[in-house]
């Protein structure tokens, strides 16, 4: 279990195992110099990471840490390297789960890509709803979707609003509904 706001490594800690979340949500943090860091995706049950410092054997290339209180599963580094050099099938599943790591990184350049504001906040949030688009609750503030989207807080809230107006999400204190219809859009 880790509490709200407490870190699971930092960018440049030494390479470790991989995580997968049971219970909340994990904020990845990219270091973006001079002191400044951006939540770039949160992870939920389901969701895995962690695993490129183990496969490089190399430091960590982002900060994770635990947007609300999270329970989470960890595989240590030396039990995993264990599972891997005694079963083939390990490797695959690391790059498997690499695979969906990077279309994670992909999908949150796209993003931040999308010149319309308002087309980006709706892309985002589709994209929290995870892979089936089944996390239809999100407990994110208004705050947290603003990095993640690169755009104020006001600017937030005003999309918020509007996308209430349409029944497509709804507001609550630190959590953030989607309905079925949003993740649905194209």
């Amino acid at each position: 279990t880790v509490g709200k706001g407490k870190l699971i490594y930092e960018v440049l800690d030494p390479a470790g195992g991989i995580y997968g979340v049971l219970d909340g949500l994990v904020a990845a943090r990219l270091d973006l110099g001079h002191a400044e860091v951006l939540t770039a995706h949160a992870f939920g049950p389901g969701d895995w990471f962690g695993e490129a410092a183990f496969i490089t054997g190399t430091v960590r290339q982002v900060t994770a840490a635990a947007l609300t209180e999270c329970s989470l599963a960890h595989v240590p580094f030396a039990e995993l390297q264990e599972i891997c050099d005694d079963n083939p099938l390990g490797w695959k599943w690391i790059g498997i789960q690499s695979a969906i790591s990077t279309g994670v990184a992909a999908r949150v350049a796209r993003n931040l890509l999308i010149p319309d504001p308002r087309q980006r906040v709706r892309s985002v949030l589709r994209d929290l709803t995870g892979p089936t688009g089944s996390r239809l609750s999100l407990p994110l503030t208004q705050s947290d979707l603003a990095e993640m989207c690169a755009l104020s807080r006001s600017a937030i809230s005003k999309i918020l609003s509007e996308l209430e107006g349409k029944g497509l999400c709804q507001r609550q204190y630190g959590c953030i509904e989607i309905s079925a219809g949003l993740v649905r859009e194209t």
